[in-house]
């Protein structure tokens, strides 16, 4: 599955995918070094990453693994 997430991200703009390189797989850094890095205002950051969040789960879903594949 480490495969389907690297190429769903893959269509991620390059924000969402930022964000969510930084939220979930590098170590650990407070919202406010995320916001700079990604020079983006911190109350930004929570809307960006539900839509980057959205759209992985759509690449994800659209490569095989959605609810249904999980649970077989």
């Amino acid at each position: 599955m480490g495969r389907a997430i690297t190429d769903a991200m893959a269509h991620l703009p390059g924000r969402g995918q930022q964000l969510i390189l930084a939220l979930f797989f590098l170590p650990r850094a407070s919202y406010t070094t995320v916001a700079a890095d990604a020079e983006m205002p911190i109350g930004s950051i929570g809307p960006t990453r539900k839509r980057a969040l959205g759209a992985l789960r759509v690449g994800l879903e659209q490569a095989g693994y959605g609810p249904d594949a999980l649970a077989a």
